[in-house]
């Protein structure tokens, strides 16, 4: 499903952000992708979901590869992905169903199918009772489970979630990583890119580790 031939990344100021990665990932896996802040994880996400591309060999996700890829196909591409951030990145004056039901929306979906995969991907993360709040009364873990359900409304054959827990709680990370866990279960691949190496631990799973730009896989 995703694949990196040795891929390289490196920016205009001369840091290397991926030296020669060379990696694959399959339909319904869970993997960690590992390393210190600053050692390249963003970056391998943005080469997965095309915000940045290669500088050296190729991305290949589904049949789109980032050395032939057109800018038309990109968006197709990013539906077909769901992106999680620390951040949130939520329309904080909207509410918890109308910042799911814009993932939707863009996509041109019917208003039978919006309102139906709105409320199931509410109801997958908790939130339906939440629905007409907006997003800045909700807590962090609340935003959070809100920005993944946002990124699973489309059902996406992945789901990105880049240091989803950097800004919570012990607690509420446990439970964050119980859903992404659940979402996989269900059959969805995820990809996680965290530093939290207690989660990972704690949740079995294959693991990428990433330094300095170089990439290696725990056997």
């Amino acid at each position: 499903m995703i694949s990196f031939y040795d891929v390289g990344k490196a920016y205009r100021t001369g840091t290397v952000a991926v030296e020669r990665a060379s990696f694959r990932i399959g339909r319904n896996e869970f993997v960690f992708l590992v390393g210190p802040s600053g050692a390249g994880k963003s970056t391998v996400l943005k080469l997965i979901y095309m915000e940045e591309f290669p500088t050296a060999g190729r991305v290949v996700v589904g049949k789109i590869a980032s050395d032939r890829v057109k800018p038309r196909q990109i968006p197709h591409l990013r539906r077909k992905l769901g992106v999680v951030y620390q951040d949130f990145r939520l329309l904080k004056d909207w509410t918890a169903y109308e910042n799911v039901a814009i993932a939707l929306r863009v996509t041109g979906a019917s208003r039978k199918r919006l309102k139906k995969r709105t409320l199931a991907s509410l109801a997958r993360v908790g939130l339906v009772h939440k629905s007409g709040e907006r997003a800045w009364q909700l807590s962090g873990g609340e935003q959070q489970r809100l920005a993944i359900a946002r990124a699973i409304a489309n059902e996406p054959i992945l789901v990105l979630a880049d240091e989803p827990t950097g800004n919570l709680d012990p607690e509420t990370s446990l439970g964050i990583f119980h859903l992404l866990r659940d979402i996989h279960l269900a059959g969805t691949a995820v990809l996680v890119a965290t530093h939290d190496a207690e989660m990972v631990k704690r949740f079995a799973g294959r693991v990428i580790r990433i330094d300095g730009g170089k990439l290696s896989e725990d056997i």
